[in-house]
């Protein structure tokens, strides 16, 4: 991998020894703040919206795109990192911009109600409300879906797949995972070595604030969506992780990639070893080398034996 640059080595000692300190402060109290489309955009894709129960669902096509072929590409539906109680932010709207300059024919997003206001329970209600197959047929463009899934919206999408079983009526064509939050527990040893590392997360805040989060009707929700991470994976489409190395959530989604040895799955696991959770959304020549990775590999179609889930545990 080529040597970290100057200017991602200044960012990451910025964020570890200054703005970092008021962001390990979390708190359940802040508003569902979220942001519109910015005009960059609407001038390079048509930007359409349809409102569920109070809260918008995005689809995004790309103004030059033809119709013959959209057909031949996937329908991304882009879960951003909301961190369980945060709308659409600027740099999202800046992420999607990328994957459209990257030839993705259709992009939606829902903007899942996750604010202090909604328990958890509440927000699954909605998701699956909302976000079943049904709904999701209606929008379709392409022949297959890809679930591009960021951070904490990892909980969702495999929320989705798995309770919804929304693979069985939809061509999820594979399962894309970027820094994501596969333990609620933190649990896992590995976390240790990594804190004194990590400039954005805090093991401790997240633990008192998920226990302020979880009310008295989040009984109902299943364990597996705190801790996705334990589950089978046989039933899953492709997978691919894209980890941080100085990111609390790499000791889990490296610990996935030890699970994935012993199942039958197409398993690619990338990690940026310098990296720190959502680099790719600042500023620094390492977002560049990952979008360019990212656009690449989502514009190659599947092989038929990954498509069949045929896999030697070898591969990656």
């Amino acid at each position: 991998m080529a040597k970290t640059s100057l200017r991602a080595k200044l960012f990451y000692h910025y964020l570890l020894y200054t703005e970092a300190k008021h962001l390990k402060q979390l708190e359940t109290s802040r508003n569902f703040l979220s942001e519109s489309p910015y005009k960059t955009l609407h001038e390079k894709a048509m930007i359409r919206v349809e409102t569920k129960d109070s809260y918008p669902i995005w689809q995004i096509t790309p103004k030059k795109s033809r119709k013959q072929d959209s057909n031949q590409k996937p329908t991304i539906l882009y879960l951003y990192n909301s961190r369980l109680h945060q709308g659409i932010r600027k740099h999202h709207w800046e992420f999607v911009s990328e994957l459209l300059d990257g030839g993705i024919s259709d992009i939606l997003i829902p903007e899942i109600p996750t604010n202090h206001n909604k328990s958890i329970a509440e927000s699954l209600k909605w998701v699956k409300n909302n976000l079943k197959a049904d709904n999701l047929n209606q929008n379709q463009l392409a022949n297959d879906w890809i679930i591009l899934a960021e951070g904490s919206s990892a909980l969702y999408s495999f929320y989705l797949l798995n309770e919804l079983k929304i693979h069985h009526t939809l061509p999820i064509r594979e399962l894309i995972f970027i820094s994501p939050w596969l333990d609620c527990s933190f649990s896992n040893p590995l976390i240790d070595q990594l804190l004194p590392k990590d400039p954005i997360h805090n093991r401790v805040g997240y633990q008192s604030w998920l226990a302020e989060l979880m009310d008295s009707d989040s009984s109902i929700i299943p364990d597996l969506f705190f801790t996705p991470i334990y589950q089978k994976l046989t039933l899953l489409p492709p997978i691919k992780v894209y980890s941080a190395g100085k990111d609390i959530l790499q000791a889990d989604a490296s610990k996935l990639k030890v699970r994935a040895i012993s199942e039958p799955i197409v398993f690619n696991y990338y990690e940026f070893s310098e990296m720190f959770n959502e680099w790719y959304h600042y500023p620094i020549p390492e977002r560049e080398n990952f979008l360019s990775l990212l656009k690449a590999q989502l514009s190659l179609p599947l092989s038929e034996w990954e498509k069949n889930n045929e896999l030697d545990a070898s591969y990656w």
